[in-house]
């Protein structure tokens, strides 16, 4: 029942995303819903410092700290379950989804399980025969690769996009 649960807010997420992507500049998506990402450079470190102005309070006055971020679903869920739901959803839907709509739908589902995700956006080695541009998009989470997995070797990572601490 979770799983089915799951696949339906991966088909979710999926149409959304494809109806989305095309539309709304990418940046703009990522800022609505991966607020507290930057894109990382070799994995780590950021490469976009991310600066938050602050407005000195009156005295006396006291900013509430944040609140912790609760996970929209069950504690149960993991990388591989999004990994299996995501597969079903695309499976179901009638039109197909690039692999940047099921990188980045698998991202906001781990993301809402309160699980770590980092969204890697890569280009092809050059090969020859290959296309002039070949780029790839994939999910990892705990050393899961959740969506994209397939040949993602062969692509050397532009940008990833995951959780600045």
């Amino acid at each position: 029942m979770a799983e089915q649960r799951l696949t339906l807010r991966a088909i979710g997420w999926l149409a959304f995303m494809r109806l989305a992507l095309p539309l709304l500049p990418f940046r703009r998506l990522r800022g609505w819903f991966y607020k507290g990402t930057a894109p990382l450079v070799g994995g780590a470190s950021p490469a976009v410092s991310v600066s938050t102005s602050t407005v000195p309070l009156p005295s006396g006055t006291h900013r509430a700290a944040p609140a912790a971020r609760t996970p929209l679903v069950a504690d149960s869920i993991t990388p591989s379950a999004v990994r299996r739901a995501v597969a079903r959803a695309v499976r179901t839907l009638p039109v197909e989804a690039s692999c940047l709509v099921q990188a980045m739908a698998a991202e906001r589902l781990l993301r809402t399980a309160g699980l770590e995700a980092t969204l890697n956006i890569g280009v092809a080695r050059v090969e020859p025969q290959a296309p002039p541009l070949d780029a790839h998009a994939w999910v990892e989470s705990q050393g899961v690769i959740v969506a994209g997995e397939l040949d993602y070797e062969r692509y050397a990572v532009l940008i990833r996009y995951g959780t600045v601490r």
